[in-house]
């Protein structure tokens, strides 16, 4: 009997959303033992092929997703825009464009720019386009740039640039320009740890130490197999050791730390290998057994780490700008008091005291960042410096905001005994202040909103990186889009109307990496097919390179 139609199209849409939400190949129920899984099933069923999936079912299916991703984006009120550049697999120039809120981030578009010069004024006007045509998807003809709420970008010199050419568009000339905070947390670890630019002497000399012993067993697979075999034997259990890329945010600490965590199985592993005397041998072996490399060592990994539970929060879906100041000023306090008692304080004070920190400070902390820490109202009785006063002056002075500032500060004007001030959590004070200072309560409603960080972009382009491989290199950039498109928003668009309402009593501010996982287990119970949404929030959860799963399949 011979499968109807209406329920081949059926059975073929499940199937293609099935590969496309489990990153499989276009070509995976073709395969011979696919084929006679599904034969068990429906002996008269035909799966469609890779072509049909490709060029038919995933342009529906994208369609589809899209109108319902507007539809989520037209009720949100602050859309905070990140954008960011890589190169893909076949080393095409690409630019993603991701949309965050506070409770989530969403894929808007991810574009091959050819041969185009990308300096400031072009990646400007992209943008631009971008949204114009973004807005008139949501909108129509009446646009309503407002809803625009920020744009975050790398701190390099470049996207400061587009960030200043498109603050002169009428258009956007209320944006927020946000520098992402992971990004300039990242650069406190080049400033620590790179070989050419740190003036850390004692601090880089452990990281090149560590980083050596690393690249030594990554390197040498048979002595990376007997240290492993110790490693198994002491702890039960395997331990990567993690290598660095100054561009990975966190690989520094997870280098330093996984060394760390491995110290009884590299001593035992030196002593068995203490009579080769190959040259890198004995370097190696001599590292391992210095009892002062692993004194400094444990010294480094407590110092960074306040700085890397600091990168991490930073990365989270709702790490607003109004925290910003707050993470960069508890930062300092806990690397300076626990290096105190460190025999690296002496590096890691000249840091922090000769201008260092400061001048990384003063590059990434932007007056929007200081107006959003002086806006919470329990920091009224705090002195606020002149300069940074001057700052916040220029800022809201255009937008007829000062004299309400001031009045705030002061708890005079129309916040003399106003009841906003009994609110216990910022965001119900300046809702109940709206009234009494609608231009100032504006502003800060819309920090609060305000995403800190383009996190989002970077996770858009690790999954872009799991999907787009050299097994798949035929896959198009306009394929890659449509892929990441549905990956993204259509568990977006699950999580908010299912996941949401069942799990009501779970803590809204998990960690990251805990939230994905149980998203990711939900899906697999769902869907029945490996997910790698889970790596959406994490950027240390994803694999590396030489981690990743090679599937046989030749395909799409």
């Amino acid at each position: 009997m011979a499968t109807p139609k209406s329920l081949k199209e059926t059975l073929d849409r499940a199937l293609a959303r099935a590969i496309i939400s489990g990153n499989q190949p276009f070509n995976l129920f073709t395969q011979p033992v696919m084929r006679e899984l599904l034969h068990l099933l429906r002996p008269n069923y035909v799966p469609p092929d890779r072509h049909t999936i490709a060029d038919k079912i995933l342009p529906q299916l994208y369609t589809e997703c899209r109108a319902k991703g507007i539809s989520e984006l037209r009720r949100i009120q602050y859309l905070n825009i990140t954008v960011d550049e890589t190169l893909n697999i076949n080393l095409e120039r690409v630019i993603v464009m991701t949309i965050t809120t506070s409770q989530r981030s969403w894929f808007y578009t991810l574009k091959n720019m050819e041969d185009q010069e990308l300096n400031a004024p072009m990646i400007a006007d992209w943008i631009f386009q971008q949204l114009q045509a973004f807005l008139t998807e949501l909108f129509g003809e009446r646009i309503d740039w407002k809803v625009i709420n920020s744009l975050s970008t790398d701190t390099c010199p470049l996207m400061r640039a587009v960030s200043k050419l498109l603050l002169q568009k009428p258009q956007l000339k209320h944006t927020f320009m946000i520098p992402c905070d992971s990004h300039g947390l990242q650069l406190i670890f080049k400033d620590l740890l790179d070989m050419k630019a740190s003036k850390t002497v004692t601090v880089k000399q452990i990281f090149k130490e560590a980083s050596e012993i690393v690249s030594f067993f990554h390197n040498s697979p048979l002595q990376y197999a007997r240290l492993q075999k110790i490693h198994i034997k002491h702890k039960n259990r395997r331990q990567v050791l993690i290598a660095s890329v100054i561009t990975r945010w966190g690989s520094q600490y997870n280098l330093l730390s996984s060394v760390f965590e491995m110290k009884q199985s590299l001593l035992e592993w030196a002593w068995i290998m203490g009579n080769h005397d190959t040259k890198q041998l004995v370097e190696v072996i001599g590292t391992i057994q210095s009892s002062d490399f692993w004194l400094l060592l444990e010294s480094l990994c407590a110092i960074l780490k306040p700085l890397h539970i600091a990168q991490k929060e930073s990365e989270s879906s709702n790490a607003n700008v109004m925290e910003v100041i707050v993470r960069w000023l508890k930062l300092q306090n806990d690397m300076t008091t626990t290096a105190s008692y460190m025999p690296l304080d002496p590096d890691i004070k000249s840091y922090f005291t000769e201008g260092g920190f400061e001048k990384r400070a003063k590059l990434q902390l932007l007056p929007v960042y200081w107006l959003g820490y002086w806006l919470d109202p329990s920091r009224i009785l705090q002195p606020l410096d002149a300069p940074t006063e001057e700052d916040i002056r220029l800022l809201l002075e255009p937008q007829n905001a000062w004299v309400d500032f001031l009045h705030f500060r002061q708890q005079g004007g129309p916040f003399y005994n106003a009841t906003c001030w009994q609110a216990k959590d910022i965001s119900i004070f300046w809702l109940e202040a709206t009234d009494l200072a609608p231009n100032l309560a504006s502003i800060a409603k819309r920090l609060i909103n305000t995403i800190a960080s383009s996190a989002a972009a970077e996770r858009a382009f690790s999954l872009m990186n799991l999907q787009h491989t050299k097994i798949r290199n035929r896959l198009t950039v306009e394929q890659a889009e449509k892929l990441l498109f549905i990956q993204i928003n259509e568990f977006r668009i699950w999580e908010k109307s299912t996941w949401s309402q069942s799990q009501e009593g779970i803590q809204k501010e998990l960690l990251e990496d805990d939230e994905e996982e149980m998203a990711r287990i939900y899906t697999q119970q769902n869907h029945e097919l490996t997910t790698i949404l889970n790596s959406l929030n994490s950027m240390d959860s994803l694999p590396s390179e030489t981690g990743q799963q090679i599937t046989p399949y030749n395909d799409l």
